[in-house]
């Protein structure tokens, strides 16, 4: 009931840590996108630090499917997961874009817009490469068009010593 009228963007305050590039990355084949954090869209009343709690919420499904409700169950996670330093995103779908396409299980894609000024650095994952095929080409191009062009782009790197992962420039 709750997600055919609001949708949740995820954001990862870690570019860095293994777990998280092997599960929202597509096994490292996939980017992270570094957000200018000072805009006003992260100190809005939308956003939410997500505490990391033994406890779930307690949800009225009865009751209302307002923000409020939406912000304590999206704000709630388990401790397993504290390492995604996590903030979510509420947003309510109308003023989201829907696109044609479906998830692997079936469900609508859902999409906000936002300011190309709003990209402070993207990185690209140990295996985001030419393998890929169109899509990596496709990818290649946005970034070497305006308004893109001058952001700066990095590859993960595993550490040669370490189970660590590094950021490296490409340009």
């Amino acid at each position: 009931m709750i997600s055919k009228k609001w949708g949740v963007i995820c954001f990862s305050g870690n570019p860095t840590d293994p777990l998280m590039w092997a599960h929202y990355a597509d096994k490292h084949r996939g980017i992270i996108i570094e957000f200018n954090g000072d805009d006003e869209l992260f100190d809005s009343p939308n956003i939410y630090e997500v505490e990391y709690k033994d406890d779930r919420v307690v949800y009225d499904p009865m009751g209302s499917d307002n923000q409020k409700v939406l912000g304590d169950l999206a704000a709630r996670k388990s401790p397993h997961w504290s390492y995604e330093e996590e903030s979510r995103l509420i947003v309510k779908l109308e003023e989201a874009t829907r696109l044609p396409i479906t998830d692997p299980e079936g469900n609508p894609i859902w999409v906000l817009s936002i300011e190309p000024s709003l990209i402070k650095s993207v990185t690209l994952g140990l295996r985001c490469n030419k393998s890929l095929g169109n899509e990596y080409e496709k990818l290649e191009a946005v970034l070497d068009s305006p308004p893109y062009k001058n952001i700066p782009v990095y590859r993960i790197k595993a550490d040669d010593n370490k189970f660590l992962l590094h950021q490296d420039p490409i340009r």
